[in-house]
């Protein structure tokens, strides 16, 4: 069943339960791999940058904890009352100006919060709050917009998959389908995303694919 919400100048379309697989793709016709990981070798640090400081590949997952137990503690150690450390961070780079992405990921903690756990697209671009049940997405100085029909769920395993290409994203997280269209979805030539957790808590990536879209 497809609904259809036209919020000028944005077009949202929203199909419950649509699953899409690897190496299919509504955008684009041709798929380059560029990257794909399981995370059963080394940390590779030409896709990724740590923002944060304790992260390691274990039992097959990317897995980030909190650098520090305290803001106290932190603010000590660092010298600063900002970027403490207190969430692990992490950046996936080497984006391609079009591209589909996928990848299994699972945030931890004791509930979500206001700003966190999110995934930025761009540098603090386009900002993915997952909340219970969903996410909310928030365009670069522009409105957002709320889904929660796409079962986010901390604690648990959750598949993303997002296609793009600038002026037209793809959204498709635990098999509910998402489309946005707006002249500010874009990524402002920022080759990026960016993980946040929790403060306490971790994030866990099992698998990504980075293809660019031709």
């Amino acid at each position: 069943m497809l609904k259809l919400f036209s919020i000028l100048p944005l077009t949202v379309l929203i199909s419950i339960g649509c699953k899409s697989s690897s190496n299919e793709s509504e955008l684009f016709t041709k798929l380059n791999l560029i990257y794909s990981d399981d995370f059963n070798g080394e940390f590779n640090p030409e896709f990724w940058q740590k923002r944060t400081k304790n992260w390691q590949i274990k039992d097959g997952i990317l897995f980030g904890v909190p650098d520090f137990k305290t803001k106290e503690e932190a603010m000590k150690a660092l010298n600063r009352d900002h970027h403490l450390g207190l969430g692990p961070v992490i950046r996936l780079e080497q984006i391609p100006p079009k591209f589909v992405c996928e990848l299994r990921f699972k945030y931890t903690g004791k509930e979500v919060t206001e700003s966190r756990p999110k995934i930025d697209f761009g540098h603090h671009v386009m900002n993915l709050f997952l909340k219970d049940k969903g996410y909310n997405l928030r365009l670069p100085k522009s409105e957002t917009f709320e889904n929660r029909k796409s079962g986010f769920e901390l604690n648990k395993w959750n598949d993303l998959k997002v296609e793009f290409k600038p002026g037209k994203m793809i959204i498709v997280m635990n098999g509910n389908r998402q489309v946005f269209e707006h002249e500010k979805v874009t990524l402002n030539d920022r080759k990026e995303f960016t993980f946040k957790a929790l403060d306490g808590g971790t994030l866990q990536i099992d698998s990504v694919k980075l293809w660019e879209g031709l």
